[in-house]
């Protein structure tokens, strides 16, 4: 039987290896694991692992988000209910900020990819988004790899810091449907093409 979920958290979204769900004050625990940990924290701003303050501090900005615009990043849980990580969207700067981190164990598994794409799907078919980017150290290939697979095209590299940058735009009118249905067929096979699309995404 699958765990009820707290009326403060809503289904975003599900298919059949994962569901997708808005925020709740106890993701704290889990979410506090992900962002302390230094593989996951690597290519992410510094690369310095984030207390458990801030984790709650990140995760109150996620729920301002959700009940200002109703999108923001949604926790990706599996089928099972066991939280795996988050992928969504944000505002930076005026733009929309496509991203994501998984928990170490869920690296290279293709509920990674089914995932992403449930939540492209959401945000630029249910949400009214139209454009989103994605900012990733050049050195993460895995992330910006499964971004380019989803479709996302490279806009520029550049450096900041010293650290080469990759920047990559999705719009809404480039249709990907085709694309995610593609890859929904290799992910039923798990081939170790796409296995590989999927591993060390946390960008």
């Amino acid at each position: 039987m699958q765990a009820a979920i707290p009326s403060d958290a809503r289904v975003v979204a599900r298919s059949r290896v994962c569901v997708l769900r808005t925020w709740r004050p106890d993701d704290e625990e889990w979410y506090a694991g992900l962002v302390a940990n230094p593989r996951v924290m690597r290519y992410i701003g510094d690369g310095t692992p984030r207390s458990r303050a801030r984790a709650a501090a990140e995760i109150r900005g996620f729920r301002e988000e959700t009940r200002v615009r109703g999108w923001s990043r949604w926790v990706v849980e599996t089928a099972g209910r066991v939280p795996a990580g988050y992928v969504g969207f944000s505002v930076r700067d005026g733009r929309v900020d496509w991203g994501g981190r998984c928990l170490p164990r869920f690296w290279g598994t293709p509920m990674i990819l089914d995932a992403a794409i449930l939540a492209l799907r959401t945000g630029l078919r249910s949400c009214g988004i139209t454009r989103a980017e994605a900012t990733t150290v050049l050195e993460n290939r895995g992330a910006w790899r499964l971004n380019q697979a989803l479709g996302f095209r490279t806009i520029e590299h550049y450096a900041e810091g010293g650290i080469v940058m990759i920047r990559q735009e999705i719009l809404r009118a480039d249709d990907c449907d085709e694309r995610w249905r593609s890859l929904e067929a290799r992910m039923a096979g798990s081939t170790s093409s796409l296995r590989s699309a999927c591993r060390g995404a946390g960008a």
